[in-house]
């Protein structure tokens, strides 16, 4: 009995030498890793893409099209987005619009990220993000609206510069091909602009208008965009 209680002292006095007094958390805490960048300015009009799309703060390096590290942006009005953990292989950070398998579909602003930064800040100026103004800025602008609008006349009467084009397209019928609307909202198989720009439809015009597109995303955004009711 004299050796028990001996035995059960030693015990209790050897857990009561292993504790330091200090208390510690069942659960590692690490710090993340990577670098900081942080969006701030005005961004409107990213509430009117299709659930294909997304407007967010993405990390890309120089050999690929696809996100490596992505942020969604609220959905319109001043915005502040703070995405961390931006690993080594992050050479470029952009406020740009993806698909659903993370690809770059357009950028709307970019910066460098150098390695040696640890925050990075980008302003965005306002921007608006929508997706038809997406559209006019790089497509009607940039290539359609040489022919259709800068200058006093446009070809085919179609006016395709911005604050014009829309009232121009939705709804209006086609004056190469009379009975057709140039955008039937919700159905871009129908409309003659998707199909002026997807087939040979208009060869016999003097001109091969497939020639103005920029790649197949773009004509399959062009066709989204109609699908989806064509709105502003």
């Amino acid at each position: 009995m004299k050796k028990l209680t001996q035995l059960s002292i030693l015990i209790i006095f050897a857990l009561l030498s292993c504790d330091d007094g200090r208390i510690y958390d069942t659960e590692a805490i690490l710090p993340e890793e990577g670098r900081v960048v942080k969006l701030t300015g005005e961004v409107t009009g990213n509430n009117n893409w299709t659930d294909k799309y997304s407007v967010v703060l993405a990390g890309f390096d120089d050999e690929s099209e696809y996100a490596i590290i992505t942020k969604s942006v609220p959905l319109t009005g001043k915005t502040e987005v703070v995405l961390s953990g931006i690993g080594d292989k992050v050479i470029r950070m952009e406020l740009c619009v993806i698909n659903r398998l993370r690809k770059r579909i357009v950028t709307l602003q970019a910066l460098e990220c150098p390695a040696t930064a640890d925050t990075i800040r980008l302003e965005a100026s306002p921007i608006d993000a929508g997706m038809y103004a997406t559209i006019q800025d790089r497509l009607f602008s940039t290539t359609c609206a040489a022919c259709h609008g800068y200058g006093e006349r446009a070809a085919a009467g179609l006016f395709l510069t911005e604050g014009r084009s829309h009232a121009a397209l939705v709804g209006k019928e086609s004056v190469k091909v009379p009975g057709m609307l140039l955008v039937a909202e919700g159905n871009a198989e129908e409309s003659v602009l998707y199909q002026t720009l997807a087939s040979e439809v208009s060869t016999g015009w003097g001109y091969d208008h497939t020639k103005e597109v920029l790649s197949p995303t773009w004509l399959e955004l062009l066709k989204d965009w109609i699908d989806a009711g064509a709105k502003e």
